[in-house]
């Protein structure tokens, strides 16, 4: 009796898979781009023309026959060998997968809009498409927190995590981890065209050490951590670092955490990644030389957090001395020796 069950609860679920599959129902061009449609209402993006195009948008939805199709994704090699110089995913639309490799050997592609908040693209959907991009739109900080979120799910690591009562050794143990997947999933690159971008970096796989220290903050508080605990510092000239403000025996301070210090891979935890402030110091005046005057009291702090065209400046300053930041916010001390 229990094997019959068993069979007819299989059966069920076979037969609610069935019926829940969406069925193709015609294949269309429009505006150039191949969609496939489904009696569910939605529309798949499968492929772009051959040919060389400066501009592409991507719509909210599709006409076929009087019916509407609503446009939700774009398909793994859609782009495959095609040549496109910008791409526009356009405001009208209601939600967008966008899956891996959707973008893998497109051909050209310098700019990317993301005008819709309901943009989800998956881990690796830029993966090939060049170092040229330049992410731009409203849509973007919804896009990357998603990202980053798909990133952490992936990485077993907390999303929106409260640290308010996490014991700041347990803390520093969840940054330490995020950095080694961090190493272990971007490069440190420079020939990237938006090299200092947030945005550019996370999607594409590759930035400066601005733009990789950006992707560590932005994901950092994704993870939980509070914003104000965890800053995108930067010497003024060419090197970008983090500062993560944490308890280490001597009360909260704020410490360095330099993502270009390569993290072992059977490395599991190391309390020397979180460094003292002087030990960067000495650490830059090595790597420029004589040729350059290292003065801590002009480090800056980076405030932006995405870094794309227009992006809201929430009043502060692209850049701010980090002194005075640390004035203005009541931000605490830092780990310079006298």
């Amino acid at each position: 009796m229990k094997c019959i069950s068993n069979f007819i609860i299989l059966a069920l679920v076979s037969v609610t898979t069935v019926f829940c599959a969406p069925t193709k129902v015609a294949s269309i061009i429009s505006d150039r781009l191949t969609y496939n449609l489904y009696n569910n209402g939605k529309a798949s993006l499968v492929k772009a023309p051959y040919g060389s195009l400066t501009e592409i948008t991507i719509p909210g939805s599709v006409s076929f026959n009087g019916k509407r199709y609503l446009v939700n994704e774009i398909v793994a090699n859609a782009f495959l060998d095609k040549e496109v110089n910008k791409i526009t995913i356009d405001s009208s639309n209601t939600g967008i997968r966008i899956n891996e490799n959707a973008f893998y050997g497109i051909r050209n592609l310098k700019e990317f809009n993301i005008n819709s908040k309901y943009v989800e693209p998956e881990i690796g959907a830029f993966y090939n498409a060049g170092n040229n991009i330049y992410f731009k739109g409203s849509g973007i900080p919804s896009a990357v927190n998603r990202y980053s979120e798909k990133l952490l799910n992936k990485w077993d690591l907390p999303v929106g995590k409260n640290y308010k009562y996490v014991d700041d050794w347990d803390r520093m143990k969840e940054i330490f981890t995020l950095a080694k997947r961090i190493q272990e999933t971007y490069n440190i690159y420079d020939k990237v065209a938006d090299a200092n971008s947030t945005t550019a970096a996370i999607f594409i796989g590759a930035g400066s050490s601005v733009g990789l220290s950006r992707v560590f903050r932005t994901i950092a508080l994704v993870m939980g951590i509070p914003e104000n605990e965890f800053l995108t510092g930067y010497d003024n000239i060419h090197v970008s670092w983090n500062y993560v403000k944490v308890d280490i025996n001597k009360g909260k301070k704020w410490y360095v955490f330099d993502i270009q210090d390569k993290i072992g891979k059977n490395t599991l935890w190391n309390l020397s990644a979180f460094k003292e402030e002087t030990k960067l110091v000495a650490t830059l005046k090595k790597f420029y030389g004589s040729g350059y005057t290292i003065n801590p009291n002009d480090f800056v702090i980076l405030n932006r957090r995405y870094v794309y065209q227009n992006e809201s400046s929430n009043g502060l300053k692209e850049s701010e001395n980090f002194n005075d930041w640390l004035k203005r916010t009541n931000g605490g001390e830092r780990t310079l020796s006298n």
